[in-house]
């Protein structure tokens, strides 16, 4: 399980994150709950850089969303016209409106898993699905059948890939480096994209 190579050269941060579970787990939990900052600007880097530790990453960060979704699902059900009074300031809640207006129709699921696979982050989606009083067990199996796609797909991409790289011998802190800085422009600019819309 532990990676060894060109230990020398490991950033420590990126050493002790790919192999704390319990880490990954909170900053999942705290993207899919507070953070709109997709969290795979910190999974690449890292499953690239540990590719025999990108199933765990995948799972840890799979298990910290979940918590995080069930949190805000139950948030939406119990507080989401409270949580509008007090945030309407700060955020637009037009996209949650339309969201609870879908998922009242029979397309539930579909609906929360095509926002939660996507690059929209999935907050409002899961205020939502809880304001609209979509079943939980639905609610869960979207969340987790989406995003269990995006963390396994990626583990299983960078396991391949990961592997190509170290037999290349480039350094895994420039691993880490460039791909975090790349994952952050094109986060960047999908966010300026979206916005100037």
């Amino acid at each position: 399980m532990t990676d060894t190579t060109l230990p020398d050269e490991t950033p420590h941060w990126a050493e002790r994150m790919s192999h704390s579970r319990i880490g990954l787990a909170v900053l999942s939990f705290l993207e899919s709950t507070l953070a709109p900052i997709p969290i795979e600007t910190l999974l690449v880097p890292l499953m690239l850089a540990y590719p025999r530790s990108a199933w765990i990453i995948a799972t840890a960060t799979l298990a910290g969303s979940l918590v995080g979704a069930t949190l805000m699902y139950f948030l939406g059900m119990f507080a989401f016209d409270w949580l509008r009074d007090m945030l309407s300031g700060w955020i637009d809640f037009a996209p949650a409106d339309e969201f609870i207006a879908q998922i009242n129709g029979e397309t539930g699921f579909w609906t929360v898993f095509l926002i939660a696979v996507g690059p929209i982050p999935m907050q409002m989606a899961t205020l939502g699905a809880g304001a609209a009083q979509l079943g939980f067990i639905t609610f869960l199996g979207a969340i987790a059948l989406s995003r269990g796609l995006r963390y396994y797909g990626l583990a299983l991409a960078c396991y391949f890939v990961g592997e190509r790289i170290q037999h290349l011998k480039i350094r895994k802190r420039t691993t880490v480096l460039f791909t975090t800085i790349f994952l952050l422009l094109l986060w960047g600019g999908y966010e300026l994209f979206i916005s100037a819309d």
